[in-house]
C-alpha cells in the first residue's frame, strides 16, 4: 500500500461518542505528492495549504493545497534538497502579503535550513534566507507573523549552542537572533531544539512559548516570556519539573478565556505526558489531563484547537494501536473524550493524525492531516526519504 497524506474532518455533536461523531476522510495524496504532512493546515478561501517533510518529486518534501469541496489536490512545490532545502516539517503560515511562508529544517547555503516564500497559486517559490549555525539554524517550528508585520520563530542551533528566538522581515532582510538560549546553566534558560515555537499574547510587545528541554537541572523545559525587541527582556515563568508534566511538546494555544493551553509528552502518573493550562504570567499552572493509558492516546505535537463549541480539540500521535487518535477536552479538564482512533486500513494509512487545522475550522471542528513528525539534529546533507529515521518525539 502506498504511504499517503490523509486529510480528515471530525464532525461532533453534543451526544455520546459512539452515537454522535463522524470521522470523514476527505482526501489523500500518494507518496510522490505529499507524505508526512507537518504543521497545522492553513485555510485561504476554499483551499487548505500545508507542507510535507517527505514526498514531492524529489522525496525531500513538498508544499501542497487541497480543496475539500472537490477533493482536488495540487502539488505546488517539490523541495530539491541540498541548497534548495529539505524537511519542511512544520507547515506554512499565510502572511499579510497573501503569500505562504515556512521553514525547511535542513539544506540551504549553510546546511542549516531555509526560510521560504511561495504564492498561493504555487508560483514564485523563493528562498528568503539560508539559516547558519552561528546566527541560528535548524528551525523546527513554523514562524508567526506578529502584529508588527515581522516573522518570529525559534532555531535549534546558533547563539551559545542552544538556539534562540529570531526576528526577520518578510523579504528575508534584517534578520536577528534576538534571544539566545543558554540551556540549564544561566538565563535565558531553555534550548531551542524541539521547541514548538512562539505565540503572541495579551501584551503586544512580548512573545510567549515553551522549550521542550533546558531550564532546570533535569533538562525538562520551561515556559518563557520574551520581548520582541531583544535586549535583556527574557524571563522563564514556569519550570516543567519531573515527575510532573515535563518536556512540553507543542505550540501554545491562547484560548478565548485568556489562558494558555499546551501539551507535554513526559511525566504524569504513567509518564505519557498530558494537557496543561497556565496564565500568561505563568503563576497559575494547572494539569488538566494526564494520559494514563493507550486508549487516551498520547504524544500531542500539534497545537490544540478551540472549537466553536468552546471545547479543545487535539490529535495524539500514538494510541492503543500506535496509529494515533483525535480527542476533545473541556477547558477545565473534567471532560476528556477520545473521538477517533486511526487504524492501518486503506481508509486510514499507518500514520498518526498529529497535525490539526489552525484558526479555520470545518463546522467549528478541526481538520487533521495524518502524519508523524520527528525531531533530530540537522543533517549536513539531504538524506533520501528511505534513510530517514522513524518519527518518534520522545527521547
Amino acid at each position: 500500500m502506498k504511504s499517503r497524506l490523509l486529510l480528515a474532518v471530525l464532525i461532533a455533536v453534543a451526544a455520546p461518542l459512539m452515537a454522535g461523531t463522524q470521522y470523514t476522510v476527505i482526501g489523500n495524496a500518494t507518496s510522490n505528492g505529499a507524505r508526512g504532512a507537518g504543521g497545522p493546515l492553513v485555510r485561504s478561501g476554499s483551499f487548505l495549504f500545508g507542507a510535507s517533510r517527505y514526498g514531492g518529486s524529489n522525496g525531500f518534501g513538498s508544499i501542497f493545497s487541497f480543496n475539500p469541496a472537490t477533493g482536488n489536490y495540487t502539488l505546488h512545490h517539490s523541495f530539491t534538497g541540498a541548497a534548495g532545502g529539505f524537511d519542511p516539517l512544520s507547515g506554512v503560515v499565510k502572511a499579510t502579503d497573501n503569500k505562504l511562508y515556512g521553514v525547511a529544517f535542513g539544506g540551504g547555503a549553510n546546511s542549516q535550513g531555509t526560510l521560504f516564500r511561495i504564492d498561493l497559486n504555487g508560483a514564485n517559490f523563493q528562498t528568503q534566507r539560508s539559516f547558519a549555525a552561528a546566527s541560528g539554524g535548524a528551525p523546527e517550528s513554523t514562524p508567526i507573523q506578529a502584529a508588527d508585520g515581522k516573522l518570529y520563530g525559534v532555531t535549534g542551533t546558533g547563539g551559545n549552542g542552544f538556539g534562540g528566538i529570531y526576528r526577520v522581515d518578510l523579504d528575508g532582510t534584517n534578520y536577528s537572533l534576538i534571544h539566545t538560549f543558554n540551556g540549564t546553566a544561566m538565563s535565558p534558560f531553555g534550548k531551542g531544539a524541539g521547541c514548538g515555537g512562539v505565540v503572541e499574547g495579551p501584551d503586544p510587545t512580548m512573545l510567549y512559548g515553551c522549550t521542550r528541554t533546558g531550564g532546570n537541572p533535569n533538562d525538562t523545559g520551561v515556559f518563557f516570556v520574551a520581548t520582541k525587541n531583544g535586549g535583556g527582556g527574557y524571563n522563564f515563568m514556569h519550570s516543567f519539573d519531573a515527575p510532573g508534566l515535563n518536556k512540553p511538546c507543542n505550540r501554545l494555544l491562547l484560548a478565548s478565556d485568556g489562558y494558555f493551553y499546551g501539551a507535554a509528552d513526559e511525566g504524569g502518573a504513567a509518564n505519557k505526558g498530558g494537557i496543561f493550562r497556565m496564565t500568561t504570567s505563568g503563576v497559575e499552572f494547572t494539569v488538566l489531563h494526564e494520559f494514563s493509558n493507550d486508549l487516551d492516546g498520547f504524544g500531542v505535537y500539534s497545537p490544540l484547537v478551540e472549537g466553536s463549541d468552546g471545547y479543545l480539540y487535539g490529535c495524539a500521535s500514538s494510541s492503543s494501536n500506535n496509529m494515533g487518535s483525535v480527542f476533545r477536552m473541556s477547558k477545565d479538564g473534567k471532560s476528556f473524550v477520545t473521538l477517533h482512533r486511526s487504524t492501518a486500513s486503506p481508509a486510514a494509512p499507518p500514520t498518526a493524525p498529529s497535525r490539526c487545522l489552525r484558526s479555520s475550522k470545518t463546522k467549528g471542528f478541526p481538520a487533521c492531516s495524518t502524519a508523524r513528525h520527528s525531531r533530530r539534529a540537522p543533517p549536513t546533507t539531504a538524506p533520501s526519504s528511505k534513510s530517514r529515521p522513524p518519527s518518534r518525539h520522545r527521547s
